[in-house]
């Protein structure tokens, strides 16, 4: 059984890292498994990318900017909102599959990755494990509740779009065209996104199962907090609210704005609590509103993941304010490091925190009921505590590493059961 993994990135960016994650809990179990990056950030012989300086150079470079000229003329467009085609390929199939792989399990392939059409053109079983909204939406990869990938996509507000026919209806029916005939086993990390791409009808013929994200749980665990927090060089007197991300406070999914409301309220019902701000994935304290009522310390840019655990532990609540969302590795990774996370109840975050008893899920986008989570986890040492502990509890039972390989290898045994099976009847 040879599985080849086909993503952007590697440990950049939530799919990638996801990809990386589910690649190394298969090695762990003996598989065959090889992950084939457009842009290689990890080392690791069976991580693998073109050695084509073209391709690095040249190919990888221009056919995003050729396949995205036709979103450029909408000038109305939403800057901070991904918008993919996907018209136009790296060329890279070939060496995908030249690879030989028994089945090749699809992740992010965005960026001009894998073509429409090349994916189309994909002779072998195919996993696809979907970590947005894009394979049945016009281009957006969230959309924010307009629902149109349910019918037919156009007058995008993503594009700031007018008219009913424009590029988000072209591309919808291009998959479509490609893809409706073929069939493909389909892994949603959330429940939510399981029931976005059935109510698409884009994979009529495609069964769609739901495998939640894992985590490595000896990396992303509860450290001693003091001996973390003195390690940080933090007052283990204060009280520490994380919030993180590369793009926490520019995109406007992960709703910063409404976040920074929320900290001033808690502020007017906590006077007395001594609270920092900690971040992480931000370039420093200046990419946050001077208006926040608390000290921020920014903690910068981690790709190894023993310090960012470690960063998760010296919080005593992690926050994420995200206004739609699948699955997001940054409240798993606060729960296996035994921090209670706030969040609203959108998309795939209630797949992960039960409410009162690892976090607080918060009305979706009410600034109140996100100040009242915080609130509840701050104002009291003993519901704090035991929120964290339930929160490392959920974390081992639901979302270890071993447990997710251990379900895509049986979908990946089951696929090519069928197909021996379908192979013997044919002779």
């Amino acid at each position: 059984m040879r599985i080849v993994h086909v993503s952007e990135h590697d440990i950049i960016g939530g799919a990638g890292k996801a990809a990386l994650r589910l690649h190394q809990g298969l090695l762990a179990q003996g598989v065959d498994s090889i992950l084939f990056v457009k842009r290689k950030h990890f080392s690791g012989n069976s991580i693998v990318t073109t050695d084509s300086v073209f391709d690095r150079t040249v190919r990888y470079t221009l056919t995003p900017y050729l396949d995205r000229l036709p979103v450029l003329g909408y000038k109305k467009r939403s800057k901070t909102d991904i918008f993919s085609n996907n018209w136009i390929g790296s060329g890279i199939l070939k060496k995908i599959l030249a690879l030989d792989p028994d089945i090749v399990n699809l992740h992010w392939v965005n960026s001009t990755t894998l073509s429409l059409l090349e994916i189309s053109k994909i002779k072998v079983p195919i996993v696809w494990t979907m970590h947005d909204m894009w394979s049945v939406t016009g281009g957006c990869h969230y959309d924010f509740g307009c629902n149109k990938y349910t019918d037919r996509c156009g007058a995008c507000p993503i594009l700031g779009s007018q008219y009913n026919t424009d590029v988000s209806t072209t591309s919808q029916a291009l998959k479509r065209r490609l893809w409706q005939k073929k069939t493909f086993s389909i892994v949603t990390p959330s429940r939510w996104l399981k029931t976005v791409v059935e109510e698409s009808k884009m994979f009529p013929n495609s069964e769609v199962l739901t495998i939640p994200y894992g985590l490595d749980l000896e990396t992303f665990r509860p450290y001693v907090k003091a001996d973390v927090q003195r390690i940080l060089g933090l007052d283990p007197n204060r009280l520490y609210v994380l919030f993180g991300g590369a793009v926490g406070t520019t995109d406007r999914r992960k709703g910063y704005e409404l976040l920074l409301d929320a900290l001033n309220l808690v502020h007017q019902q906590l006077p007395d609590k001594e609270i920092t701000l900690l971040t992480f994935g931000q370039d420093g304290v200046q990419d946050f509103h001077p208006e926040i009522p608390y000290p921020i310390k920014s903690l910068g840019h981690f790709s190894n993941e023993i310090p960012l655990s470690m960063i998760y532990v010296a919080a005593d609540v992690f926050v994420l304010p995200t206004l739609q969302d699948n699955l997001p590795n940054t409240i798993l990774e606060a729960l296996a490091s035994g921090t209670p996370t706030v969040a609203f109840n959108v998309g795939g975050v209630p797949d992960m925190i039960t409410h009162k008893y690892n976090g607080y899920l918060a009305e979706p986008e009410s600034v109140t009921d996100l100040a009242n989570g915080l609130t509840y986890l701050l104002d009291d040492d003993a519901v704090r505590q035991a929120c964290a502990e339930n929160a490392r509890t959920s974390a081992v039972e639901k979302f270890s590493l071993s447990l997710q390989a251990q379900r895509y290898k049986a979908v990946y045994q089951n696929i090519l059961n069928t197909e021996a099976a379908a192979a013997s009847h044919a002779r």
